[in-house]
């Protein structure tokens, strides 16, 4: 405006008006971008997935018609992911009941209200969580579904430090190993050296030959 039509700048009567006003475009900054990040469609069906996972066991939350819709939303996104009827079939299951040493009904998977709770529920089941394949999927697929892009972002500045100008001829197949082993660094730190060298020196006989069996 200055510029255009010779009017005055802005001024302040003081400091306290002037840091206020950069507070005010702060805030309306912040909950502009968090109301951009809750309405993503990514978002949206991940909150669809975990409500339907926790409603349809506790089958006593939340109107029918509602959660119907929430889990063919869910199926239709996941569509090449999960058999729709399958997946009906064993939720319907896992909000049964089964008969203890006394005869008394209790429920496969008593009552939870995080998806972490039916995770427990479910490794407590051993290999029985086997006869709900659909539903471990469903639970791996919004296990897979990241946050936020950060962790990949960190993971891909990593390759400038992995494959350096020395390491030039270094192939995909190597560069994807060392990659994992540098993105799960707490599951690198607690591998047994020795066991891996010897399952490499046993790799090759000339190995053995040099290094020995022990």
């Amino acid at each position: 405006m200055r510029v255009d039509s010779g009017a005055d700048g802005v001024t302040y009567e003081c400091p306290a008006d002037y840091y206020r006003a950069i507070y005010y475009d702060f805030i309306d900054c912040v909950s502009s971008c968090i109301s951009d990040r809750f309405d993503q469609e990514t978002f949206g069906i991940y909150e669809n997935a975990e409500s339907v996972l926790i409603n349809t066991i506790n089958y006593k939350e939340g109107e029918p018609e509602d959660m119907a819709q929430r889990l063919n939303d869910v199926i239709e996104h996941f569509t090449t992911d999960l058999h729709s009827y399958k997946l009906k079939s064993q939720l319907s299951n896992l909000s049964g009941s089964l008969p203890d040493e006394h005869g008394v009904l209790q429920p496969l998977i008593p009552h939870i209200t995080s998806l972490q709770d039916l995770i427990s529920e479910m490794k407590g089941m051993g290999k029985g969580r086997l006869f709900f394949e659909q539903v471990n999927n469903l639970i791996r697929l919004l296990l897979t579904i990241p946050v936020s892009s950060a962790t990949a972002e960190r993971s891909f500045s990593a390759l400038r430090r992995l494959k350096t100008f020395t390491r030039s001829t270094m192939t995909a197949s190597r560069l994807n190993n060392i990659a994992v082993l540098h993105v799960h660094q707490e599951r690198t730190d607690n591998l047994v050296d020795d066991e891996i060298i010897q399952e490499f020196v046993a790799g090759v006989s000339i190995r053995e030959l040099t290094f020995g069996t022990n």
